[in-house]
């Protein structure tokens, strides 16, 4: 078994009740973390909702960057109920369970530690009628807003320092609002196997 294999779920990923179930069950099963990120859409504007991270990012990334609402998947919790969690307390906007569907499966072996083999990451792909005003909190959240995707336009933004608007938008950020953006279109699942941007460029659809 490669490397990755095993970070695969074993069948079909469109309705949300597997795919929280599986991502569950490679949990168990290898003992990798799980995080969940969404991508709230405006059904009207057809606008995303983003937050940008607060100070503690600087270090790391080389300052503020924009992103989709998510986190860490708690072990007493499901990954769509946790990434909801996530959004309601980094925005204040809420999404419903029966607006939510399962994006992306992202495979992230090279983030382990000597604690866990890797990562699953979950994108989701949320649906609301209107742009609530976006309420956060910092230090942890210091701006949220709704913006137009473009893929050309976000991709001639810088991924470090600060500046224009949006800036710094990191690359996979990027690619994985891509995904969930066209899964509005499609009962498919994206499963990705590296999250790089490097990689996503080369292979950016299915295993």
């Amino acid at each position: 078994m490669s490397s990755y294999e095993k970070f695969l779920p074993a069948g079909e990923l469109r309705h949300l009740l597997e795919f929280d179930q599986q991502a569950l069950d490679r949990q168990a099963a290898i003992g990798c973390k799980l995080g969940a990120f969404v991508a709230t859409v405006c059904s009207t504007t057809d606008r995303v909702l983003l937050v940008q991270l607060g100070d503690y990012a600087i270090r790391k990334i080389g300052g503020n960057p924009w992103t989709l609402p998510g986190g860490s998947v708690d072990y007493d919790e499901s990954p769509s109920n946790a990434v909801l969690r996530e959004l309601r307390e980094e925005t204040s906007v809420q999404v419903s369970k029966r607006d939510l569907f399962p994006a992306a499966w992202i495979i992230r072996p090279y983030a382990g530690t000597s604690e866990n083999p890797g990562e699953i990451t979950l994108v989701y792909l949320g649906l609301v009628s209107d742009e609530k005003k976006p309420v956060f909190y910092p230090p942890e959240i210091i701006g949220a807003d709704w913006f137009e995707f473009d893929l050309k336009n976000w991709l001639s933004v810088r991924s470090t320092g600060q500046g224009a608007r949006l800036q710094p938008l990191r690359r996979h950020w990027i690619y994985w609002t891509d995904i969930a953006m066209k899964r509005r279109h499609t009962d498919t699942v994206s499963r990705v196997l590296y999250a790089e941007p490097k990689d996503m460029q080369l292979a950016p659809n299915l295993v």
